[in-house]
């Protein structure tokens, strides 16, 4: 336990956050041409909560785990996180933070030393440090080891009388989609310790659990994949006479992810897609941010969109805006077919080979296809993969996709 000795007041604010994760890259991005250098984005989210901090001059930070995504490749992860503490110093901000599962204490082998300001909880058991000017307790323990299946809120103390009391945790509480199940914990455990404000972490979608009392999960800092949606930050908490009167969600993500849903119904022309894509572009918010679009309905272009050729896939990212990026199309289409179309498609139907197929038929086909394997020599033998006949079903639909787009150029 720690002390900090100042005059003691009542009013005071504080920023609570998690999930830092700093400098993990992110996901599906690397490939793309022109993208900023996005290891970078979880630095300056972290140099925006800072100068968030100096604005709002707080009093304290919390972070509720995670700070690292695992063991540092190099030492400048750590020595930037330093440098930012060194920050906070400097304006007499303290901070107090627990690890979690991606920076529990078995999980890092290089350690560099924190600047006074920062308190870092124990991961043998709860601790409770104060602060003296605001008349504040912290409650706290971080992870020893990565897969944390305890309860540690269980143990953790009672509320310490005549302070504004705060519990920081990194908990899946009862569960969350998404999510490994580390430290889990109630709603009525947290009730239980008669805590003025629990600041959680874990969980990267900001939501308030509770506000009687006020349980937060702050969110991560800078989605990092195409499941992180939206905007990414921190919480400012503002205390008049030791009652919460404020919590406000500031977004500090350098990079925004954002799932496009189109519905091409009836278009029959590559033009009339790219028309509506960049329509829908242009109302999302004007800042970086990286674009799954998604396509459905019946149209002619099914199987163009089925064997997504690079003229397409290019013809779609000619008309992203310059701050935006696309990171995949995901196509949920099916054929639209005229009646004076039939025979065509009663030829082309040849290739819907997939429908009435038995697994015992498909077995057979495994097994030749083994057998022709094991004829082939040298390294062509790796380009085989291994078929089972679930795995044939699954991949049937955009095999004739790719055969019939392909006949239509031909015949075209």
């Amino acid at each position: 336990m720690i002390t900090l000795s100042y005059f003691a007041m009542n009013d005071f604010s504080f920023i609570h956050c998690a999930d830092l994760h700093l400098d993990s890259p992110l996901r599906g991005l690397s490939r793309m041409e022109g993208s900023p250098d996005l290891k970078q984005a979880t630095r300056r989210a972290l140099e925006k909560l800072i100068q968030l901090a100096l604005d709002e001059q707080v009093d304290f930070v919390l972070i509720a785990g995670d700070l690292y995504d695992g063991d540092w490749d190099h030492y400048q992860t750590g020595l930037f996180f330093v440098e930012q503490m060194h920050r906070l110093a400097a304006a007499n901000i303290s901070v107090f933070m627990v690890y979690g599962n991606h920076d529990a204490q078995s999980q890092a082998n290089k350690k560099l030393v924190l600047p006074k300001n920062v308190f870092v909880f124990d991961s043998q058991q709860p601790e409770t440090t104060y602060l003296e000017r605001c008349r504040v307790a912290v409650h706290g323990q971080s992870f020893s080891r990565r897969d944390v299946t305890e309860n540690l809120a269980e143990t953790y103390p009672a509320a310490s009388d005549g302070f504004f009391n705060i519990g920081v945790l990194h908990t899946a509480l009862s569960g969350r989609a998404g999510h490994d199940y580390y430290a889990p914990c109630s709603l009525d455990d947290l009730k239980s310790k008669a805590y003025d404000y629990w600041a959680l972490g874990h969980v990267h979608q900001y939501e308030e659990i509770c506000i009687d009392p006020w349980i937060v999960y702050s969110g991560n800092i800078q989605g990092r994949h195409s499941r992180e949606l939206g905007d990414k930050g921190c919480v400012v908490v503002r205390v008049q006479d030791c009652k919460v009167v404020n919590v406000n969600h500031h977004p500090l993500h350098l990079i925004a992810w954002h799932h496009l849903e189109l519905d091409v119904s009836g278009f029959q022309e590559e033009e009339a897609l790219l028309t509506k894509l960049e329509a829908d572009l242009s109302v999302l918010p004007i800042e970086q941010g990286v674009v799954r679009v998604s396509l459905k309905g019946k149209t002619l272009l099914h199987h163009a969109l089925k064997s997504y050729s690079e003229a397409l896939k290019n013809a779609i990212r000619s008309v992203f805006p310059s701050h935006l990026w696309l990171e995949k199309v995901v196509v949920h289409t099916s054929l639209m077919i005229h009646d004076d179309d039939m025979a065509d498609e009663d030829v082309l139907s040849l290739l819907a080979w997939d429908q009435g197929v038995d697994d015992a038929t498909l077995q057979a086909y495994a097994h030749e296809y083994q057998a022709l394997k094991t004829k082939v020599k040298g390294t062509l033998r790796e380009d085989f993969m291994c078929f089972e006949p679930h795995e044939l079903k699954k991949i049937m639909p955009d095999v004739e996709s790719i055969l019939h787009a392909r006949l239509m150029e031909k015949t075209s």
